[in-house]
């Protein structure tokens, strides 16, 4: 495999998908890998706390964090200036984690611009899709099929959580809506090497290149504060404990427009990491960090109401 193309370009594999679909699982799983010195990671969270961040910074490589924004709108020239900066280094492989509310085209068309074109190489757009959401599919904006339709490769994961036969429907389908992209069920994003490192379409380059003349095809960066997706993120942070049996009933209790908390909590049985989405919660022990940290996604809510809810749970 070889780590740049003939031009001396670092490889970027640009990773895309919803809210709480595996995306930071995947790029554990990646960084994991053999032989991925000179590795930078560029990851961008929609919310101000950068819990992704946190969690990766237990992985030895260069960590960069773009926050309260999405790098395909209102933090575009930030992540060109940090491309611009990075790769004056020369790194092999430059991984782009987008905010699960990003659209991949308009960053994949940033990337064509000339001055970002001559250091670095779209390799692959790799989006995660979570299996539970396919059979909703239908009701999802063009934010989720943009996710998709632009992917080089899918990884319909968690796909222990339906049956066979609905992940061989499902992927009947899929490969019916997006017959260009190569789809793979996946259980934690456990996927091959060489599906990730695939040779680039320079097809999709050259697409990419002619609509970067067309500015009508660049994303509206007011669309996640005021417009068709209208999502909004908030925090807290915590030093006290929160009692236990409160926080759990707080998460289990969650309306449905709040579809997203991730970060560390801290209980009286220690810390833990919570990962929630979609009324699904995933509970892990957390070993540093003793202070309650977390983010928050949904969709037109009363964040104050909500805060003020949790707050009922700190431990005077």
């Amino acid at each position: 495999m070889n780590a740049r193309d003939t031009s001396g370009r670092a490889r970027i594999i640009l990773l895309a998908g919803f809210l709480g679909a595996g995306k930071t699982t995947l790029l554990r799983n990646l960084l994991a890998m053999s032989d991925m010195s000179g590795t930078v990671v560029i990851v961008n969270e929609f919310g101000e706390i950068g819990i992704d961040g946190l969690i990766l910074r237990k992985i030895d490589n260069e960590i960069v964090e773009l926050r309260s924004g999405c790098i395909c709108c209102t933090l575009s020239l930030d992540l060109k200036k940090t491309l611009l900066r990075v790769t004056e280094f020369a790194p092999r492989y430059i991984f782009i984690e987008a905010s699960g509310v990003a659209d991949p085209k308009p960053i994949a068309l940033l990337l064509q611009e000339p001055d970002l074109r001559e250091r670095v190489l779209l390799d692959r757009i790799v989006t995660v899709l979570d299996a539970d959401c396919w059979e909703a599919h239908e009701i999802f904006g063009t934010l989720f099929y943009s996710q998709l339709e632009m992917a080089d490769l899918i990884l319909l994961n968690k796909a222990d959580t339906r049956g066979r036969e609905e992940i061989a429907r499902y992927l009947d389908e899929m490969h019916g809506l997006f017959p260009g992209s190569q789809i793979v069920p996946t259980v934690h994003c456990a996927v091959d090497r060489e599906a990730i490192w695939s040779s680039v379409d320079p097809d999709r380059s050259l697409r990419l290149q002619a609509e970067t003349e067309d500015a009508s095809s660049y994303h509206n960066p007011n669309d996640h504060e005021a417009g068709s997706y209208g999502f909004i993120s908030f925090s807290y942070r915590e030093e006290r404990l929160l009692d236990d049996e409160c926080f759990r009933k707080f998460i289990d209790g969650m309306p449905w427009e709040l579809f997203r908390v991730k970060g560390t909590v801290r209980m009286q049985k220690g810390t833990v990491l919570v990962n929630s989405v979609g009324g699904k919660t995933e509970w892990t022990d957390w070993e540093s960090d003793n202070v309650t940290c977390l983010s928050f996604i949904g969709w037109d809510i009363d964040s104050e109401a909500l805060l003020e809810e949790l707050k009922k749970c700190v431990i005077e």
